[in-house]
């Protein structure tokens, strides 16, 4: 675990039964649906709250604010996603819930590869 990029977990072990059976729910097309829908309040309270709450984290997920350049209006854009850490590299995905079109930080990322990741501020 490198300082830059502290990993940082809400909920149970990585390796729980209970984690999961959640994750094989959250892969449901219902759920993908419902996640989707919720990204836009989910994005508030992980800003409003540094990074310290999420609709994620009682699923043991890593979760990080990406901020990227808009292409077309050149504004911050902030996106909250699930990541993989292979140190000191980390990897996220955008599947943009399992929809055939790619999401728009994917885009925003080709055009300007500036970014900022915030992964939660402090431990408390």
């Amino acid at each position: 675990m490198t300082a830059a990029f502290p990993d940082r977990r809400w909920g149970t072990d990585a390796d729980s039964s209970v984690r999961r059976a959640i994750l094989k729910v959250l892969s449901t097309r219902p759920c993908s649906w419902m996640l989707r829908k919720s990204a836009p309040f989910d994005r508030q309270v992980m800003a409003r709250s540094k990074g310290k709450y999420t609709a994620l984290g009682p699923f043991g997920l890593p979760t990080m604010l990406l901020t990227s350049i808009g292409a077309k209006t050149g504004q911050r854009r902030v996106s909250p996603l699930a990541y993989h850490r292979e140190d000191p590299d980390l990897f996220i995905v955008g599947s943009n819930y399992g929809q055939a079109h790619h999401p728009a930080w994917t885009t925003n990322l080709l055009a300007n590869p500036r970014t900022w990741v915030n992964i939660r501020l402090s431990a408390s």
